[in-house]
């Protein structure tokens, strides 16, 4: 038996059709771009749900998915899709990188309190949520707001063209801000308050609930069989973390893609001081009274795409391979798309400190490697004083293939890295959820068991830990540093 998993990202698609032990069987990954015009970030969901499509073609090709039971769907969050009644696109979808959205987020502050929004939603308020972009869509754009009959998220639009039916899934329903992440409905109160039509959203769901099977037409269209059953997937982070087979305290996810997000799951739901006092959301997980939080920063990936345009052309294994083994004496700071956890600071910006005229590329490089890992280990840090001790770290995309990168990890936290045998974490937790659907497995623990392998493990090394805990007394300094200087020269 097979199960299709499809990975929704900010920058492209990834489909993979994994087997009961939880290997890839075939895969398929398709491109696509933000539209950029006036300051605006733009996603077109017609383009995504075609990249889509194409990328299910491939998997499909040559009979390879003769055997496939499910299918489910991964995503980004907080991005949503307008369909009219029809079921068509209304417009765009307005990146959570967009500045449009904070007047009315200050407004949330301002009418409803940040003690109630995050009480009942587990999430501060930020422009980044799904409400305030609805709220601005609706001032600035009455005639689309009015024709919206419903708001989706990505993962579950994706089924939804699919065949399924009006869905979504909780995890996905808390980037939203409007989402009781307690009692795992919709806030009345929230909606009563804003003036947004509760209508327009749909039921929430847990993840692996069938919500329907394949339209007949569109299997014929993209050859796979009739009758597979269409299951609830997830937000990307939660289902990632699923994937690599984080489902107890003490474990967490090091998701290195696009951006990097720490996962650790909790029983909860945990809602707190220090929780709020670092950004730290509340995330319905898949396990029954257990929750997630994000510890996250907006660039990763992103951060070495844009150095390696700088420098020219050599592949990322060429830049990792000419770093030192010793420290660099550059400090790097990744805010390079204003600052996440722990500070949720949107003006934020980056920063290359100690600089002289004997620094040299591979210098530079190995910086920017150590200060991804120690803007993490800030996180870590806050995470441990919410209460979330976390002793082993699994990785995954696309730069936890590196094992020199995952060396440099495991030497600045402290503790063991581990190397997934298959890094597609969030296509896996959908072979998890089809698995247990489809009864192969009893449960979603044992389904783990069976699925998700380690593939290496590396451990710290104390000398080099001590030099780099030195090291970061000085790096945690540079965020503040940063912020005065923007505040004496207000750029």
């Amino acid at each position: 038996m097979l199960y299709m998993g499809i990975d929704v990202g900010s920058s492209g698609c990834k489909v993979s059709v994994v087997d009961e032990r939880g290997r890839t069987v075939c895969f398929a990954e398709r491109r696509y771009s933000f539209e950029f015009q006036n300051g605006t970030s733009e996603l077109d969901p017609n383009l995504v749900t075609e990249q889509v499509m194409l990328a299910i073609k491939e998997v499909a090709y040559d009979k390879k998915t003769d055997d496939l039971a499910t299918i489910s769907v991964t995503s980004f969050g907080e991005m949503f899709v307008l369909l009219d009644e029809d079921r068509k696109v209304l417009a765009n979808s307005i990146s959570y990188n967009d500045q449009r959205g904070r007047e009315e987020a200050e407004e949330l502050s301002r009418d409803l309190g940040d003690d109630t929004v995050y009480a009942i939603t587990g999430t501060t308020v930020n422009a980044m949520y799904s409400l305030p972009k609805l709220m601005w869509i609706r001032k600035h754009r009455p005639e689309v707001y009015k024709k919206a009959k419903k708001v989706c998220l990505f993962a579950d639009f994706i089924l939804i063209k699919l065949g399924a039916e009006f869905h979504i899934e909780y995890s996905l329903a808390a980037r939203t801000l409007l989402f009781d992440v307690k009692n795992k409905c919709w806030s009345r109160e929230i909606f009563e308050r804003t003036g947004i039509d509760p209508d327009k959203f749909s039921k929430p769901v847990t993840a692996g609930t069938a919500v329907g099977r394949i339209d007949g037409k569109i299997a014929d269209e993209l050859g796979l069989p009739k009758n597979v059953i269409l299951l609830a997937g997830g937000h990307d982070q939660c289902c990632a973390a699923l994937g690599a087979g984080i489902i107890s305290p003490g474990k967490a996810l090091d998701g290195m893609g696009s951006n990097e997000c720490i996962v650790p799951c909790f029983k909860g739901p945990l809602i707190n001081n220090t929780m709020r006092r670092y950004n730290m959301a509340c995330i319905p997980f898949v396990l029954p009274d257990t929750y997630v939080t994000y510890a996250f920063n907006r660039t990763c990936g992103t951060v070495l795409d844009w150095y390696r345009g700088l420098i020219g052309n050599i592949s990322y294994e060429e830049m990792y391979g000419e770093m030192d083994d010793k420290p660099s004496k550059q400090l790097f700071l990744p805010h390079f798309a204003g600052a996440a956890t722990p500070y949720m600071d949107d003006d934020a910006s980056g920063a290359l400190a100690g600089l002289d005229l004997t620094a040299t590329r591979k210098q530079i490089t190995k910086s920017i490697i150590e200060g991804l890992n120690y803007e993490m280990l800030v996180n870590l840090s806050c995470l441990k004083e919410a209460g979330f001790d976390v002793k082993d770290i699994y990785v995954s995309g696309g730069m936890s293939q590196n094992d020199k990168v995952l060396q440099i990890k495991a030497d600045i936290f402290g503790f063991p890295v581990h190397k997934l045998a298959n890094s597609q974490t969030g296509t896996v937790a959908m072979a998890v959820l089809g698995s247990v659907a489809m009864k192969t497995y009893d449960d979603i623990p044992t389904a783990v068991g069976n699925i998700v392998k380690s593939a290496k493990t590396f451990e710290p090394d104390p000398a080099r830990n001590r030099e780099y805990q030195e090291i970061f007394e000085k790096y945690k300094r540079m965020y503040t540093a940063m912020k005065t200087i923007r505040n004496e020269i207000n750029y």
